[in-house]
């Protein structure tokens, strides 16, 4: 891994870290422009304005905050926001100072992570589902579009098809959001006092309600450059709470009725999975952090209120359903009259993987046996859950712990 980068000019040499030009370039120049006193305004979906660089009267300097550059139809001038700055002050000519400028002005610009609750306050709840349904709708366009092919590789690389992206909404966030700012903040999908989405360049999945109306998102990194955790949700607004929600609920319901008991993974991707291959009373829980809140409403759409548990086979995920069963369960379970089993997808992470294993390693066909298996060997398998915590230290039948996962097949886990 290069960590810094020599550059030199006719006045020198010096070292500059990678990360610090990745900052200065990813800068936003929208921010960077108004700050030198550029006064912007947009059409469509582009910001123009009068060029800093040569007199005009009709505004023919344009920022498309999608590569995040700067053109002007006049002069010519044009770049990136290293660029910008290199030109606009004189004293940022060279390379080092400007990237030295631009990085220390966005760690100082660094937003809060959450809108405040004064601007959280300001706009009704139904304006915020309106937004957030409204980008949802947006995100899901830009899988298409032809500058998102790398975005349809990756789905179809985790076995995805079209068909099931496209009935989750799976989408591509861009690097701005329109609308008003105010709430597009409130609902969490830029950083507060910015037009930045905050899950810019990533996969996209939103996360909707038993109606079907979105109230967040859950996201993936699609770059080995980006330098947020691979996974990312919506903060909580007040729509959205991340230990309420379930992914994929809405298209699950009417099936969690028919089969009369629900499946609970762990990442979208197990649901999306197990949806293509037709079992589709599956939900996500958007994590290891399961909570009772999501087995029990989970539960409100089978007669049986079984929840089968069928999480990671990592350790995050073992710990996780151990925890569940000994201190969150017995206690609550009889009590709002659950029937939770505990499932294991034995030899794979998670129900991902033995999806891709049947279906692209192995080429098994139709679907319909894929689904059957898993259905015959991990969900009818399930142990009840106050049975779990007596069996996991034996390797017996049913009960026998996950092989390590080094064991696991390398393209696997390189996949995630």
């Amino acid at each position: 891994m290069i960590l810094f980068l020599l550059a030199a000019n006719t006045k020198g040499r010096w070292w500059l870290g990678v990360r610090s030009i990745e900052e200065a370039r990813s800068a936003d120049l929208v921010r960077v422009a108004e700050g030198e006193g550029v006064a912007l305004e947009v059409r469509n979906g582009r910001y123009w304005g009068l060029c800093p660089f040569h007199n005009e009267k009709t505004p023919s300097f344009t920022i498309n905050t999608e590569a995040n550059t700067f053109y002007c139809f006049g002069c010519g001038a044009h770049g990136d926001a290293i660029d910008f700055v290199r030109k606009i002050r004189p004293e940022l000519e060279r390379f080092d100072a400007a990237v030295e400028w631009l990085a220390a002005q966005e760690r100082a610009a660094a937003p809060p992570e959450t809108a405040s609750e004064e601007v959280v306050a300001a706009v009704d709840v139904g304006l915020l589902r309106a937004c957030v349904s409204r980008v949802a709708d947006a995100y899901a366009r830009a899988l298409v579009a032809p500058e998102n092919g790398a975005a349809r590789l990756y789905l179809r690389s985790r076995g995805v098809s079209a068909r099931t992206a496209g009935a989750f909404g799976v989408g591509v966030a861009s690097q701005s959001v329109d609308g008003d700012a105010t709430t597009l903040e409130a609902a969490g999908l830029v950083f507060p006092g910015t037009r930045r989405d905050r899950l810019a360049g990533r996969l996209v999945l939103p996360i909707r309600d038993a109606r079907g109306d979105t109230l967040g998102f859950g996201s993936r990194s699609l770059s080995p450059d980006d330098a947020r955790p691979k996974y990312v949700n919506s903060p909580t607004t007040p729509i959205f709470a991340k230990r309420d929600a379930l992914f994929g609920l809405d298209l699950a319901a009417p099936h969690i009725r028919e089969a009369d008991e629900v499946v609970l993974v762990e990442g979208y991707f197990d649901v999306l999975a197990l949806h293509d291959v037709g079992l589709r009373n599956v939900v996500g829980v958007l994590g290891t952090g399961v909570g009772f809140s999501q087995i029990e409403k989970a539960a409100r759409f089978c007669d049986s209120r079984r929840v089968v548990l069928a999480l990671d086979a990592d350790k995050a995920g073992i710990e996780a359903v151990s925890r569940l069963c000994t201190h969150v369960i017995p206690s609550l379970a009889d009590r709002a009259g659950l029937d939770v089993r505990v499932a294991r997808v034995v030899g794979f992470k998670d129900a991902s993987d033995f999806v891709f294993d049947r279906k692209v390693v192995r080429g098994i066909t139709p679907d319909d046996d894929i689904r059957d298996e898993f259905q015959r060997i991990v969900v009818d398998a399930a142990i009840p859950w106050h049975k779990h915590n007596h069996l996991t230290a034996f390797h017996h039948g049913d009960a026998k712990v996950i092989p390590d996962l080094a064991a696991a097949s390398s393209s696997f886990l390189e996949r995630r």
